[in-house]
């Protein structure tokens, strides 16, 4: 079964492992995109990982990983803040005190 990704969402997805005899390395890319319900609003997720392990001697080996992250939100949304000012309810709170 696919997982369903709702319109305006976008999943890039690279990984790769090579190994030999004494090294194994291996990379991992993933790039979320999200457009967001509002006009200038949206959610972009990056993560990376790349790890390396090399048998150095019988009993000697090395394990390396390097890890990255970064998260961008535009705009505001209904949940850019953990919900606690969120933009829906703002909306609903203004149409309510102006009618």
């Amino acid at each position: 079964m696919k997982h369903l990704i709702p319109l305006g969402h976008k999943i890039t997805t690279f990984q790769s492992q090579v190994e030999t005899k004494k090294t194994t390395y291996s990379l991992l890319f993933t790039r979320y995109n999200e457009n967001g319900i509002f006009n200038n609003s949206g959610f972009d997720r990056t993560t990376a990982k790349f790890r390396l392990k090399q048998k150095l001697t019988k009993k000697i080996s090395f394990d390396a990983t390097i890890n990255y992250a970064q998260t961008n939100r535009k705009g505001i949304g209904t949940t850019a803040d953990s919900g606690r000012f969120n933009m829906l309810a703002q909306i609903l709170s203004a149409s309510y005190r102006w009618a």
